[in-house]
């Protein structure tokens, strides 16, 4: 499983304007870390965490991993979870 990582950085740049630091602290890691999923260093990622930042970023974890293909589909209050 992994992240499409273009989807990643393309949304933490311009919907939510997190920086890296931001939607790190929302999610549980560091700066470092974050640049690791952008870069697409990191290949394998934990549910829990592709959630976490689907939750943070308000879009679906099917957006980011590649799965919808349009716009950003979002993420419902009860899907949050």
């Amino acid at each position: 499983m992994f992240i499409v990582w273009d989807r990643l950085f393309m949304m933490q740049g311009s919907k939510k304007k997190m920086t890296q630091t931001e939607l790190g602290a929302v999610i549980g890691v560091g700066k470092a870390a974050i640049q690791k999923y952008e870069k697409g260093i990191v290949k394998n990622l934990k549910r829990s965490s592709i959630q976490q930042l689907a939750n943070a970023l308000d879009c679906k974890p099917s957006y980011l991993l590649g799965f919808d293909k349009e716009s950003p589909p979002e993420i419902t209050e009860s899907e949050k979870t």
